[in-house]
């Protein structure tokens, strides 16, 4: 039997993986998407788990840091209609709490487990989320410096964010479908929370949103010839849980009839689909 084609999901801890997982799997489960499940993933109840969060009126926390980085994975079976053809795929998961990706910058490589699987994957989702508290912001060197030594000792250092993000994508464009059947490989960046961002930004895009928030990983998307590239914003349910009002609305409706997906300037928010983006990656195998 040929194999799957799959699509992997990379971001650091809190760049929005979980709960966009699991709202995609309210999706699936709908069928009233672009894309459905064909079946349970291998560990089901991390999906459940996700969307059942969502379903009582509350974003999923962080996922367990404690999981071994070379086994730790979920995969979702999908299938949708091209050109009146069924076609098949599968949506990779490694390390859902993010460690693994948040590791690879640290040591400059990836365990030898997933370096395959995104060497046979013919996409991937590559994650940031707005305001997220785990974000680390670039240094502002004339201010730091006199922080750099202290008494001799080195400081302790931490990636910025858009350092990372730029790391993920160099990682990609190495080793993304290198082994897999497609002419290019896409990478969708899923700008998780979108529902968060001020009514001028979010009119700009998701793009424009990169460029102001992370300029170098902005300037750094341009500067891609290995990987497609295309950004959107993402709204897993349209607001937020924290407004009482909204919270109510949503206990009283169906999940697939929240969340959004945005793309370009001045874009409205697509109809509730949030397998947009998946779809995107997944359609590029017909440019092989």
């Amino acid at each position: 039997m040929k194999a799957r084609d799959s699509i992997v999901m990379v971001g650091a801890p809190d760049s929005g993986k979980t709960n966009y997982l699991g709202r995609l799997w309210g999706a699936l489960k709908a069928e009233n998407a672009s894309l459905r499940a064909t079946q349970q993933p291998d560990d089901v109840r991390y999906v459940f788990d996700a969307l059942t969060h969502l379903l009582q009126g509350r974003f999923a926390p962080r996922t367990d840091t404690n999981v071994d980085v070379d086994e730790s994975h979920c995969s979702i079976q999908i299938a949708w209609e091209r050109e009146g053809e069924t076609q098949h795929a599968e949506l990779l998961v490694p390390d859902v709490s993010g460690e693994l990706w948040a590791d690879a910058v640290q040591t400059n490589e990836l365990p030898e487990t997933w370096l395959t699987s995104v060497r046979q994957s013919i996409g991937a989702l590559l994650f940031v989320r707005v305001d997220s508290p785990l974000r680390i912001p670039s240094l502002d060197w004339v201010a730091a410096r006199k922080r750099l030594v202290v008494g001799g000792e080195e400081a302790e250092s931490q990636i910025p964010t858009a350092v990372q993000l730029c790391e993920f994508l160099r990682f990609l464009e190495l080793f993304l479908g290198k082994d897999a059947d497609v002419r290019k490989p896409r990478v969708a960046v899923l700008v998780a929370a979108w529902d968060i961002v001020d009514e001028g930004r979010a009119q700009q895009g998701p793009r424009a949103y990169l460029g102001h928030e992370f300029p170098l990983f902005a300037d750094r998307l341009v500067d891609v010839s290995a990987v497609e590239i295309e950004v959107f914003g993402v709204s897993v349910v349209g607001g937020d849980f924290r407004d009482e009002a909204f919270k109510a609305q949503f206990l009283d409706g169906r999940v697939d009839k929240f969340g959004y997906v945005v793309t370009g300037p001045g874009a409205g928010p697509h109809p509730p689909d949030v397998t947009i983006p998946v779809r995107w990656v997944l359609d590029g195998k017909a440019r092989r």
